[in-house]
């Protein structure tokens, strides 16, 4: 899907849902310079088998300075919007 998007179409955001349980194919350094956000949430289970998040992404996130959230650390993630 990252593929077919059209850079255009890709804005900043404020929070950014990582995708695919922050596998190393789920995110590209492209799309994060676009999106440009502040916080990544990573829904991801805790010791699962798959060693999901990967180490690229999380190295990726830091790079950037993105605030981290990950629910198998933290469980339900919870964000308050504000207008």
């Amino acid at each position: 899907v990252l593929g077919r998007l059209s850079h255009s179409t890709i804005g900043k955001v404020d929070i950014l849902k990582v995708p695919h349980h922050g596998s190393k194919n789920g995110l590209t350094k492209k799309f994060l310079d676009l999106a440009d956000p502040s916080t990544a949430v990573i829904s991801v289970g805790k010791n699962n088998s798959y060693g999901h998040p990967s180490k690229e992404v999380l190295d990726m996130l830091k790079a950037k300075n993105i605030k981290i959230r990950r629910t198998d650390e933290e469980g339900d993630i919870v964000f308050k919007l504000k207008d």
